[in-house]
């Protein structure tokens, strides 16, 4: 939402195809992570519309491009209620740590007692071997 206006965002927009065969049974979010609590949605955006920016006047202008079927941005309001999968399991802040670290505790055993000694067995005179 740019200053009370929709931009529709489809999955074909945000998820990219990366296998050879080009079957998308591997897919890439096209989003970028980066130091803030927020995500990068540069090309899934840009990549539908053409737009401009002005330092000066400190705006902005977004229309589709002439080859897509994105319709022209709508007017909308801000959401007042949250999704029922952004407010988490529900779990108070103790019981989602103890979660957290019996998960983790499975996962440390897991590659003790099963990964690990695969791995030694299988690498036993530390030799890379293609095709683990």
């Amino acid at each position: 939402m740019f200053d009370n206006y929709w931009i529709t965002l489809d999955p074909e927009d945000y998820l990219l195809d990366i296998t050879t065969a080009g079957d998308g049974s591997a897919l890439m979010l096209m989003f970028l992570q980066n130091s803030y609590e927020f995500f990068i949605f540069g090309q899934p955006i840009m990549q539908n519309y053409y737009m401009t920016f002005s330092m000066d006047e400190t705006t902005m202008t977004v229309i589709p491009n002439a080859w897509t079927t994105k319709k022209p941005l709508q007017l909308g309001t801000v959401p007042t209620t949250e999704l029922a999968a952004a407010k988490g399991l529900g779990l108070s802040p103790l019981t989602a740590q103890i979660v957290g670290i019996v998960f983790l505790a499975g996962m440390v055993a897991l590659y003790y007692f099963l990964l690990g000694p695969y791995v030694q067995k299988k690498f036993t005179n530390d030799t890379y071997i293609y095709g683990i």
